[in-house]
């Protein structure tokens, strides 16, 4: 659990950068897309719906995978905090994913809808880390005898 929730924290720091590189090639293939001089200076790069595509499956591929975090600490770890944490972070992911999904389906560019990345990102960090918290306080808790009047208490 500690591993998972570690990658957590860096895949959390890695969206951001991420998707400020592809709003910013999204907003750069649509703006050189555009011939405004003549016939000698037209633009042979990807097109903003390829660069949407690529951002936006990585983007999903991320968002999954906060998904799939904050399920195993929901089933893994049995303090409230992380049981109530799970299931918000599971509500908003799923619209992250949603969005992402919708923009893979040429819905828009990700200079447009994209942006939901920026706010995933602060989110799944302070969630990652509280996750990661709270694996370490759950395991100090099963480390620790039950009764301690027991002496002969099997663990």
């Amino acid at each position: 659990m500690k591993a998972v929730n570690i990658i957590g924290i860096i895949l959390a720091v890695a969206i951001v950068p991420l998707c400020i590189y592809y709003v910013d090639e999204t907003s750069a293939a649509r703006w050189a897309s555009w011939d405004f001089f003549n016939e000698y200076s037209t633009y042979y790069g990807p097109s903003a719906a390829e660069v949407t595509l690529e951002g936006a499956g990585l983007s999903a591929v991320l968002v999954s995978f906060f998904i799939f975090q904050s399920i195993i600490n929901l089933v893994k770890i049995k303090t409230m905090t992380s049981k109530v944490l799970a299931i918000i972070g599971v509500s908003l992911m799923g619209i992250a994913l949603l969005i992402n999904l919708a923009l893979m389906a040429e819905a828009g560019t990700y200079d447009e809808a994209g942006l939901i990345n920026l706010v995933v990102g602060p989110i799944s960090l302070a969630f990652s880390i509280v996750f990661l918290v709270q694996t370490i306080q759950f395991e100090k808790i099963g480390q620790k005898p039950q009764n301690t009047e027991v002496i002969d208490d099997i663990v």
